[in-house]
């Protein structure tokens, strides 16, 4: 991929629009991004990040810090970036989600985040894809990168590579992973595992239920069931036969016994059934005698009837006679009453008929009373209207009250406002040029913080150098410690060796004779033999040796503290000389007692100017506090006279109608004073005699019409009494007659009974009730008689000539015994059938259970194994994705020691440890350096921090190749570093700009992000960033 342009606007510290062409800086193989902390060279990189994948490129950014907080709601956040992919021009758009101005009408709106990408085959863009998920997908398949491996590749951020050489094992697998997206393989180990954990739990459920069921198995008492379920089985299955053949034997025994207990009830059925015979026999037989000694008074009964019938036959004539005797009575009574009441209404009459003659003398009276209303309906058709005058007169009244006490209020508080005004404006005078005090003690302020933050930084730096020097000067004693241990360890050794050839030469002389040639000089002549000298042992000089190359190797531990405490030293030192170099305060010695001096005296500077800034942040607010309430009661006093004003006005209209209607209701009311000579007519008193008469006229119309009414109603009441009267004297002969009669027919009836007199007659009397009743009974007493004769006649033939019970006892007792018998064999056999039918269930789901069991176990060795191999627990100690990241990690490490050996003298070398970790961590991923000045490996943590800046360069671009080399063939011909070169030396430095130079071998387009003026001078082309109150700028130049 080649990048060709860059626009963007309102993004980071870019307020206004910015287009960065990177086609004129082709020709060039690096250049240098510079500019103040702060101004936003890094953010042009992250609009790179974010228009290709919608995230920035630091770890601590994201989307929602993006857009500039100098940019106004007008102004949209926005990236535009074109590139090429093989000859191909593709151009991105990507707004991230931001507040902005509505279009129409006022306030603010969200806007979603959205992206376009745009293809230009032919100089017109055309639109690919216009949905952000769409614009990500596409982005990735192009490039063939993820958001992680693009970045890793294309910008090396501050600190970020860093990490990847001091973190941990476990950590630089999280950065390996994420680059290399090798989840698949953590997948597989993890389903392996949740496999593996599912089968024991599968395995251990089988165990568990297997183990329920055997809880379940009823055997009998004499047989233990084994502990092993796979050995119960066939104990099961013996158990179930025998418990098959007891069940058959059992069942067969309780047959016999039911068919003796049934031939045993029905011999006991039958006695006792004769038994019930005879005694329902001698019931019968007792209630027969009963019956027989009430047969008279049935015959009593019958004659009653008899009596009761005959008296019924007359009781009709006498309940007729009765009747019209009391019919006669009634009516004698009605005519009475009848001629009471004619005699009291007709006095009510007379009286009603005098009442009237009276008020027929009062007539005059009420019609003058209506005259005088008609007289007053003139007056009273103008009422509504003097009421109307009247109230809205006393409303302008009371209206004027209320405006005079609301205008001498408002009077009074317009005074005091004016007041108020004076004093506010004088309170501000006196505060006149606090704002430009105040900021200039708050600018002297954070001037005074700054330079407390840097002493206290320096101090630091300072006492982290002390210790690094006097741990330097420790190891080295440490170290001229072993170098004496290691020289008188090798002179002991040179002893040793000089005793075993001394004593060499004496074996060897005691084999010469004068004449014979020496066998290591050849001489024939020996003047000096050696003397005797001491054996030495062949295993003290080789424990000798292993001691003094143990030494040796602790020396080298001890020399690679040394090397690194010293770099270390150096770089502080320089840091230290570096900061004092940029700071504005004069220190000329950097000791501790000076610095915490210095720290003293600036803590109290600040103290003071903290104490003047609070002051003076509070005379501040209590300005603005002055200014708010100077302008509110401005404000309230407008308000005041203007309101005061409307109120006067208001008050003049008022006292203008009150005088008119004063004038008009006083002309209404001298028009009616001629009612009464020297009398004010008011609207109330026209009212109030109007009302007057009116009652008065109303009540004695009430009382004519009233009495009228009594006296109509009172003649039509006589003159129906009197009709009524003469019906009801009428009606009172007729019963006379007819009373006379029915009391002749009845004497004629019962003189042809058989009753002696008239006390027989009422003897014999019964009602109908009573009558049914008694023959009820006579006809219940005969048919139970016919009853139990038969009944006994028919028990008699059945019973015969025996007529005794037979007892039962022994028989139920014998069926009671038989019941008992099969009661406990049926409850024997349920017993056993309900165990037996248990344990063939049981013994089904015991096969079932030990089935699936022998299946998951024999699935279990396999995934098991798989399991515990890919998750690490092997001699390796290595999971199947660390095996795959150590692979990836290796191809890393060889395109990095390319550069890492130029830049460093082919000094260091980057290797991946072979030791296997202890305490169960996980190998393969750590990281050593081979010192060829030593010839020892080491940590990479020991590495100074130009050392380590140098390392984390070389790794980052040695995997930007491999990651490159994944993506499917895709070049990024453009690589962004992000500081580090400050920590590097002279030498360093131009080590490392020639191998970043090397890269323009391969196209590549080198950005440096760096303050260091001496990448200045050897850089000529430089994107300068400058910034300033309304926004950063970039601009291109040349040397």
């Amino acid at each position: 991929m080649e990048i060709v342009e860059l626009t963007l606007q309102a993004f980071g510290p870019y307020k206004q629009q910015q287009t960065i062409s990177f086609e004129k800086l082709k020709q060039y193989p690096i250049f240098l991004i510079t500019g103040p902390t702060g101004a936003g060279k890094t953010s042009i990189f992250d609009a790179i990040c974010f228009a290709l994948y919608g995230k920035a490129s630091g770890s601590d950014r994201d989307q929602e810090t993006l857009r500039s907080q100098l940019s106004t709601p007008e102004e949209k956040t926005f990236v535009t970036f074109t590139f090429r992919i093989n000859n191909h021009t593709y151009s991105l758009f990507r707004y991230p989600k931001q507040t902005v101005s509505k279009e129409r009408g006022e306030g603010t709106k969200e806007e979603p985040a959205k992206a376009e990408l745009y293809f230009d085959p032919y100089g017109e863009n055309t639109l690919v894809a216009s949905k952000v998920r769409e614009v990500d997908q596409l982005i990735e398949e192009m490039l063939g990168l993820n958001y992680e491996q693009f970045r890793k590749m294309m910008m090396i951020p501050q600190g970020e590579f860093r990490k990847l050489i001091s973190e941990n094992s476990r950590e630089r697998e999280e950065v390996l992973r994420k680059i290399f997206d090798t989840s698949l393989y953590s997948d597989v180990t993890e389903r392996l595992k949740q496999k593996k954990s599912e089968l024991t739990g599968e395995i251990n459920k089988s165990r568990s239920r297997a183990k329920e069921v055997l809880e379940r198995i009823y055997m009998e008492e004499q047989t233990e069931l084994p502990e092993y379920p796979a050995e119960a089985v066939p104990v099961i299955e013996e158990d179930i036969r025998f418990k098959k053949e007891r069940i058959d034997s059992m069942t067969e025994h309780k047959k016999m016994k039911t068919e003796e207990k049934a031939k045993l009830e029905k011999r006991i059925q039958d006695i006792e059934r004769h038994n019930s015979l005879v005694e329902e026999w001698r019931e019968y037989s007792k209630k027969q005698e009963d019956h027989y000694a009430r047969r008279h008074v049935t015959e009593t009964m019958q004659k009653e009837v008899a009596k009761a019938e005959e008296a019924s036959k007359i009781e009709v004539y006498e309940t007729q006679a009765n009747e019209a005797g009391s019919q006669l009575r009634s009516l004698q009574k009605q005519v009475k009453e009848t001629e009471e009441k004619l005699t009291k209404k007709q006095e009510e009459k007379e009286k009603k008929q005098q009442e009237k003659d009276l008020l027929s003398e009062r007539e005059e009276e009420r019609l003058q009373l209506q005259r005088e209303m008609e007289r007053l309906e003139e007056a009273k058709t103008r009422l509504p209207e003097v009421k109307e005058k009247e109230r809205q007169l006393e409303s302008n009244k009371k209206t004027k009250d209320e405006l005079d006490k609301s205008i001498q209020e408002k009077e009074k508080r317009l005074a005091q406002h004016k007041e108020e005004t004076s004093r506010q404006k004088k309170s501000l005078e006196q505060l006149y040029g606090i704002e430009q005090k105040y900021f200039d003690r708050k600018e002297a302020q954070n001037d005074r913080n700054t330079e407390a933050e840097f002493l206290r930084q320096l101090k630091s730096a300072a006492k982290e150098r002390e210790n690094i020097s006097g741990k330097l000067h420790s190891e080295r004693e440490r170290l001229n410690r072993k170098e004496g241990d290691i020289k008188e360890k090798e002179s002991y050794i040179a002893s040793l060796t000089t005793a075993k050839e001394g004593h060499q030469a004496y074996l060897l002389s005691q084999s010469l004779r004068p004449g014979d040639a020496c066998p290591v000089c050849g001489s024939e002549h020996h003047p000096s033999p050696a003397t005797h000298e001491k054996a030495v042992e062949e295993e003290e000089i080789a424990r000798v040796d292993l001691e003094l190359e143990a030494l040796k190797k602790e020396r080298d531990r001890v020399l690679s503290d040394v090397y690194r405490l010293e770099a270390e030293e150096k770089t502080k030192k320089e840091t230290i000389q570096s900061s004092l170099s940029a700071s504005k305060i004069d220190i000329t010695s950097v000791d501790g007692e000076t610095l915490a001096m210095l720290v003293s005296a600036k803590a109290q500077e600040i103290a003071e100017v903290d104490k003047e800034v609070s002051d003076l942040a509070s005379s501040k607010k209590e300005k603005e506090k002055l200014e708010r309430d100077y302008e509110k009661t401005q404000q309230q006093t407008e308000e005041i006279s203007e309101r005061l004003k409307s109120e006067k006005e208001n008050r003049y209209e008022q006292i203008r109608m009150i005088t008119g209607l004063e004038a008009e209701l006083k002309e209404f009311y001298r028009s009616f004073s001629q009612f009464k000579e020297g009398e004010e007519v008011s609207a109330d008193i026209l009212e109030q005699k109007y009302e007057k008469i009116r009652e008065r006229f109303v009540q004695m119309t009430k009382e004519k019409e009233k009495v009228e009414e009594e006296i109509s109603r009172l003649s039509e009441e006589v003159h129906t009494i009197q009709g009524t009267r003469n019906q009801l004297v009428e009606h009172l002969e007729q019963a006379h007659n007819q009373a006379k009669d029915k009391q002749e027919q009845f004497k004629q009836t019962f003189d042809q009974t058989s009753f002696e007199d008239m006390n027989a007659y009422e003897d014999s009397k019964r009602s109908r009730e009573e009558i049914e009743k008694m023959k009820q009974e006579i006809q219940a007493f005969f048919q139970n008689q016919a009853i139990i004769t038969s009944r006994i006649h028919e028990l008699e033939e059945e019973i015969g000539d025996d007529k005794t019970t037979v007892p039962t006892d022994e028989l139920l007792g014998e069926k009671e015994e038989l019941t008992s018998i099969i009661d406990n064999l049926q409850e024997q056999l349920v017993k056993i059938q309900y165990e037996q039918k248990q344990n063939d269930d049981s013994l089904a789901s015991l096969n079932q259970i030990l089935k699936e069991q022998d299946a998951n176990e024999q699935l279990y060795y396999d995934v098991g194994d798989l399991a515990s191999i890919t998750s690490g627990d092997n001699p390796l100690r290595l999971s199947l994705e660390r095996y795959v990241l150590a692979s990836y990690l290796d191809e890393i490490l060889l395109q990095a020691n390319q550069r890492l050996q130029i830049m460093t003298d082919h000094r260091y070398q980057l290797k991946r440890s072979e030791e296997i970790a202890k305490r169960g961590a996980q190998s393969g991923l750590d990281l050593e350096v081979m010192d060829q000045y030593t010839g020892l490996e080491r940590s990479v943590r020991t590495l100074s921090g130009g050392e380590g800046f140098k390392a984390a360069l070389s790794l980052a671009l040695g995997m930007a190749d491999v990651v490159q080399s994944y993506a499917g063939g895709i070049q990024l011909n453009t690589l962004f570093i992000d500081e580090g070169f400050g920590t590097l030396d002279d030498i360093s430095l131009q080590q490392a700009i020639e191998c970043l130079k090397s890269l323009q071998d391969g196209n590549r387009l080198l950005g440096i992000i760096s303050h260091v003026p001496q990448l200045k001078e050897e850089i000529p082309v430089q994107m300068q960033v400058t910034s300033a109150g309304s926004g950063s700028n970039v601009t291109i130049k040349y040397k």
